[in-house]
C-alpha cells in the first residue's frame, strides 16, 4: 500500500500582528512570559487562472491584527471571515534571545500533543464536543524592539504514529491514492455535496464551516445509475465531526470523514488530516475510513444578512429551504472543485507514536524564522514606538503607575522659544509629551544656534534678511524630529507692566493680549521661560485666573531657579497656599531694560545652566500630573507619598558655582502683585483695560495689590523703646568707649 505524504502547514504572520504585539508586550505583558491566547486561521484559496502550470501556493495558517480576540481585538472581525477555519493558538513571548534559545521545545510540543491525546482518548460513550485541540498551533518568539525585528517558530502539533497511514485500495473504486470527487462520485453528486456542507454552515455559529465533518449517503458506487438517481443525491448530509454519536448506525456505515483541507498539491492531502486521522483511529476505532479533503472552488464567505434562511438555526433545516436562494446557489455552487477521495487505513499502532510539527525555516531546515519589521511598518509607526520605548520600559519594574496616556494628551505652552524653551520641548517630548505650542517675538540671530538646540545656522537669515521667528523655528524643528508630535510657533508679545502702550500700538498690543489669554485658557501646563521678569507678571496673573498649572524657570550667571506657582485651594485644602514668582516682592515690576548694557540686556549665564533647570521643570510638571491633587499638592515631603514620583517642592534653587541645591517654600503674600485675590479680581473685571493702565503705570497696580498702603503703614510705624536704667547706662557706656 502507498503511504500517506501530507503537505505541512507554512505560517504567514502579518505585519499587523507583530506590530500589535510588541506593543502589547510593552504595554501589557511586559515582562511576563505566560503563554498568550490567541486565534489563527487557514482557509482555501480561490481558483486563479493567472496561476494555471504554475506550483499551486503552499497551505498557509494566517495571523493578524485581528487574532487577539482574547485581547481586546474585535472579535467580530474575525466572526465575519467564516470562509476560514479557525484554529486556538498560543504564543509564548520571551523576554530575551538567550531564552529562546535555551527553550525546550520539544517539551513544549509535547504538551500539545498530550491536549491532543486527551481529545482522542476520552472514555468510551463519552462524548467530545470541543475537537478545537486539533487543530491548535504554538509559536516561539522573541522581539527586540530596539531593531524592531522579530524572532519565531511556529509549530502545528500532530500525533503521527511510529508505523505511517498508508492509502489502501478500494473495491468500489479499484485505484489507490487520492483521487479527484469529482472522477469518483459525478459532477452533479459533487454540486450536492457542496450544497450540504453550505446547509451545514447555515447550523453553525457566524456560519463557519469546521474543519472536521462528515458527510453520509454520499454515492460512491460506480453504478453511474446510482449516481444520476435524484432520490439518492437528495440524501446527501453533512454533520460536524462532534455529532458523530448522534448518527444512526446505518449512518455510521455510509460515514465519509472530511476536513478543509487548504493544501492545493493533487495527490497529497494538507497537515489537518494528520489529527483527523488519530481520532478516527483512536478515540473511534476504526481501522480504515473514507475521507475527503474538502478543496471547493472557493470557500466564500456567507453575509447573512444576503441569504435567506430559517430563523430558528437551531432547528433541522431542509435544503428547500434555501436552495432556491440566488445567493446561496452562489455560495454551494462547486465552481471547479479541486477536493480529494482517500481510502485510509488505520490499523496501525496508535499507541505507539510522536508528536511532530515544527516549521522548517526559510532554509527548508528545523530552526526559527525572522522578520525585519522596519522593511514592512511604516515609518512614523515605528518612530511612535521607538520614542515611546523607553517610557514604557520604565512601567515594567520601576514605575508601574507611570500614566503615559496621560502625558501624551497634556497640551503645553512655553511662554519664550529661547535657551529654556528649546531645552524644555526636548524634554517634554522625551516624557512622551505630544502637543507643545511656542509663543515667542524674537528672532534667531547668529548667537543663538550653539546654545538653542532646535535652531541652525539657516535660521538666522541671510543677504540682510532677518531671521526666522523663534516660535515658528522651533515648532517646525519639533516635527522634523519627531512628526508624530503636534507643535505650533504663535508670534506675539507680552504686554508688561512699565513698557507703556501707544495709541498707535494699542490694536496690536490688544490682539497679542487675547492670543496670550486665549492660549493660556487651552492649555494644561504653562512655562514661564522669558528673559525679563516683567514678561512674567502677566502669564502669572491669567494663570491665576484659570486656575492653571504654570511653571517658571530663570537663570542667573550661575544659579537657576524652578518653581511652581501656587493656586487657590479647593474647599477641602487647608494648607497655605504656595507663592508666585512675584510673592517676595515689596515692589511692582518695572521695566528692566531700560539703561541697560549690552550685557545686562542679554541673558548672560553659564551654558549648561539651562539644560539642568529646563530639564529639573518638567521633571516638576510629571510629578505634579502624577500626584492625587495635581497642582494643588503640598510641598512638605511628608505628603510625597502621594506621588509616584516622590517630593513636589514648591522652589527648587541650585547654585552652579557650589555644585548645591535646596527647597525652600514660600507663602503666598495676600498684597502680591501679580497672584493676589484683589489683582486677579480686578483682571478679571477689566480684561485689558486693567493691563493697558498697569503698564503705563505701575504705581496703578500697587494700590490695586495693597501695596502702597502696606508701605505707608510701614513708615508711619512708631516703636516705642521701652528702656530702664540698666539700658540707659549701657548706651551711655558704648557712647563714651567710642572716643
Amino acid at each position: 500500500m502507498t503511504i500517506v505524504k501530507f503537505a505541512p502547514f507554512l505560517s504567514t504572520a502579518e505585519a499587523s500582528f507583530w506590530t500589535k504585539l510588541a506593543k502589547m508586550k510593552l504595554d501589557e505583558f511586559k515582562l511576563s512570559e505566560e503563554p498568550i491566547e490567541i486565534i489563527g486561521s487557514y482557509t482555501v484559496l480561490a481558483n486563479n487562472s493567472k496561476t494555471v502550470g504554475q506550483p499551486p501556493p503552499p497551505a498557509r495558517l494566517r495571523v493578524d491584527t485581528d487574532s487577539f480576540v482574547h485581547h481586546g481585538s474585535d472579535s467580530s472581525a474575525t466572526a465575519v471571515r467564516n470562509e476560514a477555519v479557525q484554529c486556538p493558538g498560543k504564543i509564548l513571548l520571551l523576554n530575551t534571545a538567550e531564552s529562546f534559545k535555551r527553550l525546550d521545545k520539544r517539551m513544549l510540543l509535547d504538551e500539545a500533543g498530550r491536549r491532543i491525546l486527551q481529545c482522542c482518548t476520552t472514555a468510551d460513550g463519552q462524548k467530545c464536543d470541543d475537537l478545537s485541540p486539533l487543530t491548535q498551533f504554538l509559536c516561539v518568539s522573541f522581539l527586540d524592539l530596539k531593531k524592531h525585528t522579530a524572532v519565531y517558530w511556529f509549530a502545528f502539533p500532530a500525533l503521527a504514529p511510529k508505523s505511517a497511514l498508508r492509502y489502501y485500495k478500494d473495491d468500489e473504486h479499484g485505484v489507490v491514492g487520492a483521487q479527484p470527487l469529482e472522477q469518483c462520485i459525478g459532477a452533479s453528486a459533487c454540486f450536492k455535496f457542496s450544497q450540504a456542507v453550505s446547509l451545514m454552515r447555515h447550523g453553525q455559529d457566524h456560519f463557519r464551516c469546521p474543519a472536521y465533518f462528515i458527510t453520509i449517503y454520499l454515492p460512491l458506487q460506480r453504478n453511474s445509475a446510482n449516481i444520476s438517481n435524484d432520490q439518492a443525491l437528495e440524501q446527501i448530509r453533512c454533520v460536524p465531526l462532534s455529532k458523530y454519536d448522534e448518527l444512526s448506525t446505518i449512518e455510521k456505515e455510509s460515514a465519509v470523514f472530511c476536513f478543509v483541507d487548504p493544501c492545493l498539491l493533487p495527490e497529497n492531502p494538507g497537515w489537518p488530516m494528520r489529527n483527523l486521522a488519530a481520532y478516527l483511529g483512536m478515540k473511534l476505532k476504526l481501522k480504515s475510513a473514507k475521507m475527503i479533503a474538502y478543496r471547493p472552488g472557493a470557500l466564500r464567505r456567507i453575509q447573512p444578512e444576503h441569504v435567506e434562511f430559517s430563523s430558528a438555526r437551531n432547528q433541522s433545516l431542509d435544503s428547500s429551504d434555501i436552495t432556491s436562494d440566488e445567493g446561496f446557489v452562489a455560495i454551494a455552487g462547486s465552481h471547479g472543485d479541486r477536493s480529494l477521495f482517500m481510502s485510509i487505513s488505520l490499523d496501525v499502532n496508535w499507541k505507539d507514536y510522536h508528536v511532530v510539527g515544527w516549521e522548517t525555516n526559510t532554509r527548508n531546515k528545523m530552526g526559527p524564522r525572522s522578520m525585519n519589521l522596519k522593511t514592512v511598518m511604516d515609518e512614523s509607526i515605528i518612530a511612535q514606538q521607538s520614542v515611546d520605548l523607553n517610557l514604557k520600559l520604565m512601567r515594567w519594574r520601576l514605575l508601574p503607575d507611570l500614566n503615559i496616556e496621560l502625558l501624551s494628551n497634556t497640551k503645553c505652552l512655553l511662554l519664550g522659544a529661547g535657551t529654556l524653551g528649546c531645552t524644555v520641548s526636548r524634554t517634554l517630548m522625551a516624557w512622551g509629551v505630544r502637543n507643545i505650542t511656542f509663543l515667542d517675538n524674537g528672532r534667531v540671530s547668529y548667537s543663538n544656534p550653539v546654545r538653542q538646540s532646535l535652531f541652525e545656522i539657516k535660521d538666522c537669515g541671510s543677504n540682510g534678511a532677518g531671521g526666522a521667528f523663534k516660535a515658528i523655528a522651533a515648532a517646525d524643528a519639533l516635527k522634523r524630529i519627531f512628526p508624530g508630535v503636534t507643535s505650533k510657533g504663535i508670534v506675539a508679545t507680552i504686554p508688561m507692566p512699565g513698557h507703556a502702550i501707544g495709541n498707535t500700538e494699542e490694536s496690536v498690543v490688544k490682539n497679542d493680549w487675547k492670543i496670550i489669554d486665549g492660549l493660556i485658557k487651552e492649555h494644561d501646563v504653562i512655562f514661564l521661560l522669558t528673559d525679563t521678569r516683567e514678561s512674567r507678571w502677566l502669564p502669572t496673573i491669567i494663570a491665576s485666573s484659570y486656575d492653571k498649572t504654570l511653571l517658571n524657570a530663570a537663570l542667573g550667571l550661575d544659579s537657576w531657579l524652578v518653581m511652581r506657582h501656587g493656586c487657590w485651594p479647593d474647599d477641602q485644602q487647608t494648607q497655605t497656599r504656595l507663592g508666585c514668582y512675584f510673592c517676595n516682592d515689596v515692589v511692582a515690576p518695572e521695566n528692566s531694560m531700560r539703561e541697560r548694557t549690552l550685557d545686562q540686556q542679554c541673558t548672560v549665564t553659564r551654558p549648561g545652566l539651562a539644560h539642568i533647570a529646563a530639564s529639573m521643570a518638567v521633571e516638576l510638571m510629571v510629578g505634579i500630573l502624577h500626584h492625587d491633587q495635581k497642582h494643588r499638592a503640598s510641598a512638605n515631603p511628608k505628603d510625597s507619598a502621594n506621588s509616584s514620583l516622590g517630593l513636589l517642592p514648591h522652589q527648587i534653587r541650585g547654585f552652579l558655582s557650589a555644585y548645591s541645591m535646596m527647597t525652600p517654600k514660600t507663602p503666598s503674600f495676600d498684597c502680591c502683585t501679580a497672584c493676589s485675590e484683589n489683582v486677579v479680581s480686578e483682571y478679571r473685571r477689566d480684561g485689558f483695560k486693567f493691563v493697558r493702565r498697569v503698564c503705563g503705570d505701575t504705581s496703578y497696580l500697587e494700590e490695586i495689590s495693597g501695596l502702597k498702603k502696606l508701605r505707608e503703614q510701614t513708615d508711619n510705624l512708631e516703636v516705642d523703646w521701652d528702656l530702664d536704667d540698666e539700658d540707659d547706662k549701657e548706651i551711655n557706656d558704648i557712647g563714651s568707649n567710642s572716643d
